[in-house]
């Protein structure tokens, strides 16, 4: 059968495919460019205190310029290209959007001022703006909605796998090269070789399945879906932007923290926090996705909803503990258990955004699902945790009480959230119709 170009549809009639071990190895490749993307995100969280040193600057201009300076650019960029990667070549979108983000990177080390810096950061937001998206559209039409979350989760994971390198480079280099400069280049050239493995993915034709008839969706169009299942993505967007809060502000500063706190040099910190993100939060992840779609084939109809809340729920123990325990490796040790459970929640909420928009509106839809989580989670979480610092403890060494204060107070709002999100959805679906009908039958999911 011919293939369709990108931006084209399979008749409603079409079911997605069963998962084959190309979808398997699309999902992994795309991983793997997540994983560039975090390791450019995450590295200058280890860099912050070499950085201040030369710009002169202080913990609450580098929070701004993690956070806001990073999540601004992405969020709404995200946004407005979203809609290519409804109709357009999802594999060459990701893999331009891989060299221009690499090639901010390799200039970040090259600034003279923390302005420059600030707009270095600034172009890799707007380079990885559209990979997200695009990622998510391209596996839901790679694997049946059964194996959905553990697809997506699996891609998720590689967040944390970014994450552990960032931090595993970010304190071996700095030791190795004593300039943050080199970190920048040494990890930023070769991202534009991972782009060019992209080329061995094919687009897939997309899915319409019970959506939208095929017909072109106008943004005006997603703003209207969006609102018809108001209850479900307001309550649900509002608690990932709460997780998202406390788990971005705490990958910010969390080597901070080691280095002040515990006195660990660069490279002890690294080793430590790349196997805590690694194995905690690759594994609370796949462990998540795995038991949402466990879940989910017997019959329980919101069971990502289930998964989030209860790995949220589970996190606090531990969450609460890593700051306040004074050995260091205790404090690594519990750490790894709170990614355990803070990983869990992302590939699940993802993989439900998927579930409820139809095809044509997927990209836009993990989009508007990314500008409300990231322009929250990364927009607000380092810049918060670096002002309690500065403006409330007004003490350095008190960064570990930031991150503490920050984290809790954010998982505490996303708990009962989260709560009433599973009780909306439920209600949903078991009134119906399928959210995927609801863009032809103008009914109201809310």
């Amino acid at each position: 059968m011919a293939q369709n170009r990108p931006g084209t549809s399979r008749p409603d009639s079409a079911e997605c495919p069963q998962s084959t071990p190309y979808g398997w190895y699309v999902t992994g490749l795309l991983a793997v460019v997540s994983t560039v993307a975090l390791v450019h995100r995450q590295i200058i969280s280890f860099l912050i205190d070499p950085i201040k040193a030369e710009l002169g600057v202080s913990d609450n201009d580098m929070g701004l310029l993690i956070g806001p300076g990073f999540a601004v650019f992405y969020t709404v960029c995200g946004v407005l290209l979203s809609r290519l990667a409804d109709y357009r070549s999802r594999r060459a979108l990701i893999g331009l959007s891989c060299v221009a983000w690499s090639l901010m990177t390799t200039l970040s080390g090259t600034v003279q001022s923390f302005m420059h810096l600030f707009i270095a950061r600034m172009g890799v937001g707007l380079g990885q703006a559209i990979l997200n998206p695009a990622a998510y559209s391209l596996i839901a039409d790679y694997f049946p909605r059964r194996k959905l979350a553990t697809a997506i989760s699996f891609y998720e994971g590689s967040a944390y796998i970014g994450s552990g390198l960032a931090f595993l480079l970010g304190g071996v280099l700095l030791d190795k090269s004593e300039s943050w400069r080199m970190v920048f280049w040494l990890v930023g050239v070769p991202g534009v070789v991972v782009s060019l493995t992209l080329i061995t993915v094919r687009e897939r034709p997309r899915t319409t399945a019970g959506a939208s008839g095929g017909k072109d969706a106008s943004f005006g169009d997603v703003l209207g879906y969006l609102w018809k299942s108001r209850r479900v993505l307001l309550t649900h967007h509002l608690a990932l932007s709460a997780l998202a809060f406390s788990g971005y502000g705490t990958f910010a500063w969390i080597p901070t923290f080691f280095t002040r706190h515990h006195q660990m040099s660069p490279s002890e910190a690294g080793i430590v926090l790349a196997i805590s993100a690694a194995v905690g939060g690759v594994a609370g992840t796949l462990c998540a996705g795995y038991l949402a779609d466990r879940l989910g084939a017997r019959g329980r109809v919101n069971s990502k909803m289930l998964v989030a809340l209860l790995a949220s729920v589970l996190w606090l123990p531990a969450g609460v503990a890593y700051v306040l325990v004074e050995n260091a490796w205790l404090a690594a040790s519990l750490y790894c258990v709170a990614q355990f459970f803070g990983a869990g929640p992302f590939g699940v909420a993802a993989a439900l955004v998927q579930e409820l928009m139809p095809a044509q509106m997927r990209a836009r839809g993990a989009a508007l699902y990314l500008f409300v989580v990231n322009l929250i989670g990364f927009g607000l979480g380092p810049a918060a945790v670096s002002f309690v610092t500065d403006h409330i403890f007004q003490n350095e060494a008190w960064v570990g009480y930031s991150l503490l204060l920050c984290g809790l107070a954010a998982r505490l709002f996303a708990v009962p959230v989260l709560f009433l999100s599973s009780r909306h959805y439920e209600a949903a679906m078991r009134r119906g119709p399928k959210p995927q009908a609801i863009f032809r039958s103008g009914k109201d999911l809310s």
